[in-house]
């Protein structure tokens, strides 16, 4: 009986530190790093060596949501015209410094889940949004393999899970079962 107090105990704690962890990213969140991560999401490999090493660099602005991103990461009040945007070294400074608190703060809510810290299954319900292999979104990946293949650990390891787990589901189709989906087998770190 005792063992059974302290597992329902343990268990509702890890459901408390799930909670706790989703709070805070819903606190830190804003609109600027969430366009400035939609905006580096279209990047290639190239334009995001570049915004890493704070360069200056051109981006082809052909519609009119990339448009919409630009014209909140450059702080402008009119659209930004169709055809290529120069983005300054100011700016490049600006949005890198965006992208990087943007992981850093996602890394410090997914180690919670990569060490069985918090409730795994809340925090997954709660965070695949973040992979959508239709739109080849990968929490910024093509950014993370330029900034270094040890860098955020944690976002490398959830993504690759939910890679496995939208591999193994129809595009575009619910999961085939919440069995399937919480029954997926994660490596213990």
């Amino acid at each position: 009986m005792l063992k059974n107090t302290f597992e329902q105990d343990h268990e509702r704690s890890r459901n408390q530190k799930a909670a706790d962890i989703i709070r805070e990213w819903t606190k830190s969140l804003n609109y600027k790093s969430s366009v400035a991560r939609k905006l580096v999401e279209t990047f290639d490999f190239e334009t995001c060596k570049k915004l890493h090493e704070q360069k200056d660099f051109t981006i082809k602005v052909d519609d009119e949501l990339k448009s919409k991103y630009l014209k909140v990461i450059l702080d402008k009040k009119d659209d930004i015209p169709n055809g290529e945007c120069k983005i300054e070294v100011e700016d490049s400074i600006k949005l890198r410094w965006e992208i990087i608190t943007y992981l850093n703060t996602l890394e410090s809510v997914l180690v919670s889940y990569r060490h069985n810290v918090a409730n795994d299954k809340i925090i997954k319900e709660q965070f695949k949004y973040l992979v959508r292999p239709q739109d080849n979104h990968f929490i910024l990946q093509t950014y993370r393999t330029v900034s270094g293949t040890t860098d955020f650990p944690a976002i490398a390891d959830f993504t690759e899970e939910l890679k496995k787990y939208f591999d193994t589901n129809t595009p575009g189709q619910p999961p085939t079962g919440r069995l399937n989906w919480w029954s997926f087998k994660r490596k213990k770190k």
